[in-house]
């Protein structure tokens, strides 16, 4: 957990961080004025998203203008051991933005997104402005949860192909809030959790969770919102990792 606030700026680059002065994109240097309202001599960490960071100092506030100055030499954050992946239907509206939004801040190092059988949502392309409405997202929860390394956003994958991405592998049934769930006494290499359409998995998806040999996890009794699940799977997967000797 890092001592102050974290600011990503992706667009700053590994260069940015070893550059003579502080030099940040134009939103964020408004976040920091307007937004957070920081205040002469007060600290926070900036980083490129990748696991580098490095300390600055406000060294005037004025009228929402402000000037920065290094605090320190740039810092290099490991990746974790034992990374959560996110296995997500392509979820409706705003939902998509929200469960990610949520993943990121309950610690998914991985997000996945996958077409599944019972949700009607075209796949994306490069210059869909939803694709880059979520990494606009991933930033800003980043920053919020203070996580220097950023999760990567997987478009479109097929679900066989997105499940293998963990050695570990799980999978939530909405529909089925009763269902029994599988334990572990074992530190995996890494997690995959997959949370599927409101309206459950198929039969042919319920055929690729049994190839890849993924486990059914329990999300408790109540019957959650996809957007809602994604958060509670992850945040179960970290706490699992944790308890068994993950980082």
């Amino acid at each position: 957990m890092l001592d102050n606030r974290l600011i990503i700026d992706p667009g700053v680059g590994a260069g940015g961080l070893d550059a003579p002065q502080v030099q940040l994109s134009e939103d964020r240097l408004h976040h920091i004025g307007r937004v957070l309202r920081l205040n002469e001599s007060e600290c926070f960490w900036l980083g490129d998203g990748k696991g580098s960071i490095r300390s600055v100092r406000v060294v005037s506030a004025y009228k929402g203008k402000v000037e920065l100055t290094w605090n320190g030499a740039k810092q290099i954050v490991p990746p974790p051991e034992c990374p959560v992946h996110l296995v997500m239907a392509l979820l409706q509206g705003r939902d998509l933005e929200t469960a990610v939004v949520a993943a990121v801040e309950a610690g998914a190092d991985q997000i996945h997104l996958v077409s599944t059988d019972r949700v009607n949502r075209p796949r994306f392309v490069d210059d869909d402005s939803t694709a880059k409405r979520l990494e606009k997202a991933v930033v800003e929860a980043s920053s919020q949860a203070g996580r220097p390394i950023m999760p990567d956003v997987h478009y479109a994958e097929e679900l066989d192909v997105a499940m293998r991405a963990g050695s570990r592998r799980f999978y939530a049934d909405l529909c089925d809030p009763n269902a029994a769930t599988s334990e572990t006494t074992e530190l995996a290499d890494s997690y995959v959790i997959a949370i599927g359409p409101e309206g459950g998995w198929s039969e042919r998806e319920g055929q690729v969770f049994d190839t890849v040999g993924a486990e059914k996890l329990w999300l408790g009794p109540a019957v959650l919102r996809a957007r809602t699940a994604a958060a509670v799977a992850v945040h179960r997967m970290v706490l699992l990792r944790v308890a068994y000797g993950g980082p």
